[in-house]
């Protein structure tokens, strides 16, 4: 609790700064801009109404410097805060086209494959699921020829729920476990939750229970681990819905009863 009252007073404190540095007109030291974008990512999964116009303020200090690895990274944190927002979606588009256009006066492939990513989430919340695979194959492909290990497996994981959504459950798990190896070599104990509990949904539809009650059983302890976003009362709804499906009522309404007091 203690940590969560100092970050959101540091956010509060430098939403203040660069709103003053916009109002003055003043040249500040972006020496280090880079870095104190790429800090907030983290906020993006938690303190969304506070990191918005903190970006919205940094943006108008950094623009004025012309590109940069800094605005770049800005315009594509403020696309992924709208994204998951129907009614923004316009915004998102606005702001990852703004990315994409530093990404490649800079020739930074590095944050070109994220803006293209981005817009594959974008086309994808959208249900657009035909361009959500084209910008998903796209990067994939530019991706393998990098080497880059850390975008791989996040389009892996993404292009397997588009194929959920299509009812291709056996091309989900199939890619599910390819991209496995990759998170836990990097320990992210938060892309293993949603892996997890995606394979475990993947193993129910084919009614492969035994298998998906461990996966959902594996998401859970992976998100007991992570201080991003809360999954658990949804894993736990999840499994109650497993054992309501096998008829085993006792099971389901334990679960399902503990989902009301998470």
């Amino acid at each position: 609790m203690k940590r969560l009252f100092r970050y959101l007073f540091i956010l509060i404190v430098l939403t203040g700064f660069f709103k003053q540095s916009v109002a003055d007109n003043t040249s500040i030291d972006t020496t280090n801009n880079y870095e104190f974008v790429k800090s907030l990512k983290p906020f993006l999964y938690t303190r969304q109404d506070s990191i918005r116009p903190l970006l919205d303020s940094v943006i108008k200090v950094l623009k004025v410097k012309g590109n940069s690895r800094a605005l770049g990274y800005a315009y594509l944190y403020l696309g992924h805060l709208y994204s998951p927002d129907p009614s923004h979606h316009n915004e998102a588009f606005t702001n990852y086209n703004k990315s994409l256009i530093v990404s490649k006066a800079l020739n930074d492939n590095k944050l070109y494959n994220h803006v293209i990513f981005g817009l594959g989430v974008l086309y994808a919340n959208k249900g657009n699921y035909d361009s959500a695979n084209y910008y998903y194959n796209k990067v994939y492909r530019k991706s393998l020829s990098e080497h880059d290990s850390t975008m791989i497996p996040l389009v892996l994981i993404n292009t397997a729920v588009l194929q959920f959504a299509k009812d291709n459950y056996v091309a989900a798990v199939k890619m599910l476990f390819e991209a496995e190896p990759y998170f836990i070599r990097e320990k992210n104990n938060f892309r293993l939750t949603l892996l997890y509990d995606q394979l475990a949904s993947s193993f129910q539809k084919t009614k492969r229970y035994k298998s998906a009650l461990k996966y959902f059983r594996l998401a859970l302890r992976y998100d007991s681990l992570t201080n991003k976003i809360n999954y658990t009362p949804l894993i736990i709804a999840n499994i109650g819905q497993l054992y309501f499906e096998q008829n085993n009522m006792d099971s389901a309404l334990f679960y399902l009863t503990q989902v009301s007091q998470e």
